[in-house]
C-alpha cells in the first residue's frame, strides 16, 4: 500500500504533471490579444473603408492575411485556449480562427457599414491564420529541441 502511495506521489511530482495542473493564461499576451482583437474588430467594421491600390492586385487580401495571422498568433500565445505549445490549444485556436473569420466577414453586411462581404476575404483570413499557426508550431518545435 505504501509503495502505491509513493508511486502516486512520484507521479504527481513529475514536471509534466505539474505543468498541466498549474497552467494559466499569460497575462501580458492575453492583454495584447484582447486589445488587438478589439482594434481588428473596429477596423474591419469601420464604415466605408477602402484600401488604396490597383484592384487587380487586391492589396486588401494581403492586409487580411497579416491581420488574421497576427490575431491567430496572439490568441495562441496568450494561452487562453491552453498551453501554446500543446496540440489541443492549436486545434482550438484553429477552430476559433475559422469561426471568427466567418463571423467577422458576415457581420460586415450590417446595413449602414457600407462594407463589402467577400468569400475571398474569409479565405485570406483563414490562410493568414493557418500560416501563423504553422509558424508558431515550428517555433514551438525549435524551442523544445533547444530547451
Amino acid at each position: 500500500m505504501s509503495q502505491r502511495r509513493n508511486a502516486g506521489e512520484q507521479r504527481d511530482a513529475s514536471p509534466l504533471r505539474s505543468a498541466r495542473t498549474s497552467w494559466r493564461p499569460h497575462r501580458g499576451w492575453s492583454i495584447a490579444f484582447g486589445l488587438y482583437a478589439l482594434a481588428l474588430a473596429a477596423a474591419t467594421h469601420w464604415p466605408d473603408v477602402r484600401i488604396p491600390g490597383p484592384d487587380e492586385l487586391h492589396p486588401d487580401k494581403l492586409v487580411h492575411l497579416a491581420a488574421f495571422g497576427l490575431w491567430t498568433a496572439l490568441l495562441l500565445r496568450s494561452g487562453l485556449l491552453g498551453p501554446w505549445r500543446s496540440w489541443g490549444a492549436r486545434w482550438r485556436t484553429l477552430g476559433a480562427l475559422l469561426f471568427y473569420a466567418v463571423v467577422d466577414e458576415v457581420t460586415q453586411a450590417i446595413p449602414g457599414l457600407h462594407r463589402q462581404v467577400s468569400h475571398w476575404d474569409v479565405a485570406a483570413n483563414v490562410i493568414g491564420g493557418v500560416a501563423a499557426l504553422t509558424a508558431m508550431w515550428l517555433l514551438a518545435e525549435n524551442s523544445q529541441r533547444e530547451g
